[in-house]
């Protein structure tokens, strides 16, 4: 999985790919659904994604 998702833990084992590839990442859900939960995690989402571009 990329970085931005999974910062560095000392549990975890990081095992670097040689991709060439880019990958295009995306939220979707129903825009009727107002459960806080998803707002949250959208909002660390942005938040996350937006600290990896300037690191």
């Amino acid at each position: 999985m990329p970085d931005f998702v999974c910062p560095e833990d000392p549990e975890l084992s990081i095992i670097p790919l040689d991709v060439k590839d880019l990958i295009s990442y995306g939220i979707a859900w129903h825009k009727n659904n107002e459960r806080n939960e998803i707002k949250g995690f959208v909002e660390i989402t942005k938040q996350i994604y937006k600290t990896s571009l300037t690191a």
